[in-house]
């Protein structure tokens, strides 16, 4: 440039650049005021100081509004105030500045501007504090953060999208079993695309669909089955293989039928088809609450889910028709092994029907045992299966098989189920045969026990009695022996609740030798069993059903066997008591007749013979007067039994009767009998205990050829056996000797006992022991009549002991009183009254006042009996008679509670008829009841 132009333009330059300045400072003030940005600046208490017209301009306030009036803080939301205070005003003070501090402004009109903030705080010469904040529009900014974050959780989105199906994919390689591929699938569906609800349909290989897995409420019926050929989208997507999408409103129009059930699932539908190698095996639905929520991306992605679960389900059924045959095969062998060690059919019906519910296919099994496989069919003809269980042509039962859900089963199902049937149908026909086999054993056994049970008593009422009792329960609810007589029936043997009509002259008169009596419901009420043996019919077993049934079968031939039995133990029971009816008589003959008859004396004879023997014993006992004054009593025992024995008792017995009238005492007769007992067998070792007894003196001589010794029991209770005069028995030895003898003075009131060996002698106690135990029991109940005294020894000492038992009791002189206790039981009077009868002996009575005293006593005592204690027999009555002066007295006294006599116009005069025949009677009541009466003697009247 030449110095002209620069001289030129030095001076244009120079106003040039003067305007400038005057521009750039006004467009610097511009500058702030339309920045764009805002600016303000505050105090440090925040009241704003300026402000330029850009933020006015955001904000819609004016300079005046602002300017002197308000706080930068009263231009934030709520949470920027609280920020700011918090915050911001103290990090301006540590720091001096901050930087892009995000906050939210509210325009005047409420609204809200986001913003970027940079503080910087200013301090002065004069030390005052400004802060100067630029403030930037957010708003652009936010809506790329919010598209940002958008994308970013879209993305997050389709990788936890993909993660899930990836996972489910692994879980359905995994999965063995078709509900477990359901529950997997219908849990990836919701969780995947986010829907709603979510169903799975299978195909049965009857090819329906049907539901599986698990399901949001309750589910319509018409969804649970879908037949192929039905009007429905799961049908038209297993025929096109293709995925179905459509909203409500689609499936509505399109299919109706299904529309109520689609329509409570959501907006809009997706059916996705779970196929492999051209398979369709199931549809999976899904239902969304949007109308379009999938796009073609999510679309796709279902496809892929449907080929990947379709490989899974076709991977599933194959493992499971493989598991399935693999269990099936298992429970035949089991079932085979259960039932090869059990015998009883109930047990096996039980192991059939337990094994079989544990298999896929049956739910619920039960057993019938009358329908036949037809009626069972009827009844179940829509699924499960019906196993008639037969056996030849012989029906055994029927097994029933239900599913749940009812479904029909398939050929291969079917195929096991009659496997499983046949291999029960064996065991139940082995069982079967076994059990009639245990069965006809058990009726033999039952019909030789029970005729080895009749066998053991020997009688016929005893063997009634056992054929009663063998019988019921065994074989009915009662029983009840009725024996045939020539004019009537007797009833001997009972065994439960019998009626009085069980048997009629109807029945009894009618029908052969077994006869069921059946209700008019065809049931048995009880059967009739003649009774047979040696064309002698002996009586009729009744055995009653309650309730009445229907007999089992071979019952009547088995009766017929126990009737064979059972008559045949009765007819020998029968001719067992009529022999041993003739043996009793023979013993009785041969036993001592008629005691003598003495007021200075009485005695009294029991013999019990052997309890189930029919021959006749060696016991034998007899006393009979020698001379005037003398009584001779005697008890032996002959060795064996029958009829020799009782041969020679009775050749014994008539050589002591003879050999006494000599008169020589009992050590010379014993002597003498060892010479006529040498002379035959059967007599040898016989034992005899002898005693003659002089009435004036009460001297007592006697001798005991091996016998046991007699007891000697005075009025006060002493006693003491009789030990002398002893030696062996008869015959004993060859070399015979003197026997020897012993004598004993008998006071009045003594009572003497002689007995043979079967009332003590036992193998499983000392002999002492027992004698002992005799001697306590007499003692103890020497104010009994002797009448009672000698059979309640024999009961309490020998009981049941199969041995014959003779006892003989002498009650020697004139007691001074007539002391008894006897047991509060009417069967005691007859005792008591011939005790009685025999002290009144010895009084100065006719024969007429001896029977008023026999009477008077025997109403008193009943009395004491039947009102003092109700015959109950547990209390006692005493009797006390005794003279006093010249009158004789009777008290008769009990300790019971006295009970007024119920009205009966036949009784109630015995009380009468004492007060006329007693001159005096006395009645006291306190405890107990005690009846004193008396009445003069009149020697003038005894004859």
């Amino acid at each position: 440039m030449s110095s002209e132009d620069r001289s030129l333009r030095g001076p244009l330059s120079r106003t040039a650049e003067t305007d400038v300045s005057h521009l750039l400072e006004e467009r610097a003030e511009d500058l702030y005021e339309r920045a764009p940005c805002g600016y303000l600046s505050t105090r440090w208490d925040g009241v704003i100081i300026k402000i330029n017209g850009t933020l006015l301009d955001w904000l819609g306030y004016t300079r005046d509004e602002l300017v002197g009036l308000r706080t930068f803080a009263e231009l934030l939301n709520i949470g920027g105030r609280i920020y700011y205070e918090t915050h911001l005003g103290p990090l301006l003070v540590m720091q001096g500045s901050a930087r892009e501090i995000a906050v939210e402004m509210v325009r005047r009109d409420g609204t809200r501007m986001p913003a970027l903030v940079n503080a910087v705080m200013i301090t002065d010469d004069a030390g005052g504090r400004v802060i100067r904040t630029t403030v930037f529009d957010a708003t652009t900014r936010r809506r790329y953060e919010r598209e940002l974050l958008t994308a970013r959780q879209a993305a997050e989105r389709s990788r936890g999208r993909v993660a899930l199906l990836q996972q489910m994919v692994a879980e359905l390689a995994a999965a063995p079993t078709s509900a477990d591929l359901a529950r997997i699938l219908v849990r990836a569906a919701r969780g995947a695309f986010n829907a709603d609800g979510s169903l799975l349909w299978l195909r049965e290989d009857s090819g329906d669909l049907v539901i599986f897995g698990e399901a949001d409420g309750v589910v319509p019926e018409v969804l649970r089955r879908i037949p192929l050929d039905a009007k429905a989208p799961q049908a038209d997507v297993v025929r096109t293989d293709d995925l179905l999408a459509m909203t409500a409103d689609e499936a509505a129009r399109d299919y109706p039928e299904l529309a109520a059930g689609l329509e409570r699932k959501g907006e809009s539908f997706a059916f996705v088809p779970l196929s492999a190698d051209g398979t369709v095996f199931g549809v999976l639905g899904c239902a969304f609450g949007a109308v379009d929520p999938l796009t073609r991306g999510d679309l796709a992605l279902l496809r892929t889910l449907g080929h990947q679960a379709g490989q899974a389900v076709a991977r599933a059924r194959l493992y499971e028709t493989e598991r399935r045959l693999r269990r099936r095969a298992e429970t035949l062998q089991r079932i085979t092994a259960v039932l090869a060690e059990l015998t009883d059919t109930e047990t096996m019906i039980d192991a059939a029907v337990r094994e079989l519910i544990g298999t896929p296919d049956a739910d619920r099994v039960s057993f019938d045992r009358t329908a036949s496989g037809r009626t069972a069919e009827a009844s179940h003809p829509d699924h499960g299966a019906v196993l008639p269980l037969t056996a030849g042509k012989r029906h055994l039962g029927t097994l029933v098989v239900e599913t749940d859900p009812p479904r029909r089963l398939d050929d291969a199902a079917r195929l096991f189920l009659t496997q499983y049937a046949a291999q029960c149908a064996q065991a139940l026909e082995r069982a079967r045969l076994a059990e009639e086999s245990a069965e006809s054993r058990r009726r033999r056994d039952f019909v030789a026990v029970l005729g080895r049970q009749m066998d053991e008593p020997s009688g016929l009422r005893g063997r009634a009695a056992v054929l009663a009792r063998g019988t019921a329960p065994a074989l009915a609810e009662w029983a009840t022996v009725e024996l045939l007589g020539e004019e009537s029936t007797e009833r001997v043997g009972v065994s439960g609740d019998v009626p009085e009509n069980a048997l009629t002259q109807e029945e009894l008169a009618t029908g052969g030798a077994v006869r069921a009596v059946a209700d008019p419901d065809g049931g048995v009420t009880k059967v009739i069993l003649r009774l047979r043996a040696r064309g002698r019919t002996s009586g009729v077993l009744v055995l009653g059903l309650v309730p009445p049934r229907p007999l089992p079968d071979g019952w009547l031939g088995f009766l017929a066997d126990v009737a064979d039995v059972a008559g045949l133990a009765l007819e020998n029971g029968r001719l067992y008591d009529q022999e041993r009816q003739n043996a009793h008589i023979l013993q009785q003959g041969l036993l001592a007749g008629q005691a003598p008859r003495d007021p200075r004396l009485r005695v009294v004879t029991h013999y019990r013979p052997a309890t189930d023997e029919a021959e006749v014993g060696g016991d034998w006992y007899d006393s009979f007067l020698i001379g005037t004054d003398t009584v001779a009593v005697v008890v032996g025992d002959v060795v064996g039994r029958g009829i020799r024995a009782a041969s020679a008792m009775g050749q014994v017995r008539s050589a002591i009767r003879a050999l006494a009238a000599a008169g020589h005492g009992p050590a010379a007769l014993l002597t003498r009998l060892d010479r006529f007992v040498d002379r035959f067998e059967a007599g040898r070792m016989a034992t005899v205990a002898y005693a003659e007894l002089e009435l004036a003196t009460g001297r007592l001589v006697y001798a005991c050829a091996g016998h046991l010794p007699p007891l000697l029991v005075d009025g006060d209770g002493g006693h003491r056996f009789l030990w002398g005069g002893r030696s062996a028995p008869l015959a004993a030895f060859a070399g015979l000797t003197d026997r020897g003898q012993d004598e004993v003075l008998l006071a009045p009131g003594c009572r003497l006992l002689l007995y043979t060996d079967g009332l003590v002698e036992r193998r499983d106690r000392p002999l002492e022991h027992a004698m002992e135990q005799l001697a306590e029991l007499v003692v103890a109940r020497r104010r009994a009549p002797l009448d009672g005294l000698l059979p309640g020894l024999v009961n309490d000492l020998a009981g049941r002991h199969p041995d014959d038992v003779c006892l003989l009791g002498v009650a020697y002189g004139p007691e001074r009183e007539f002391a008894r206790e006897v047991p509060a039981d009417v069967k005691q009077l007859a005792p008591l009254r011939n005790d009685f009868d025999g002290w009144l002996g010895g009084m100065p009575l006719s024969s007429t006042d001896r029977d008023a005293w026999l009477l008077v006593c025997s109403e008193t005592v009943t009395n004491a009996i039947e009102h003092g204690y109700l015959g109950d027999g547990r209390g006692v009555v005493s009797v006390l008679a005794r003279r006093v002066a010249d009158a004789l007295e009777l008290i008769v006294r009990d300790r019971g509670t006295w009970r007024e006599p119920v009205a009966n116009p036949g009784r109630g005069r015995g009380l009468d008829l004492v007060k006329r025949l007693m001159d005096r009677v006395e009645i006291e009541r306190l405890a107990g009841t005690t009846v004193t009466m008396s009445r003069r003697l009149n020697p003038r009247r005894a004859t």
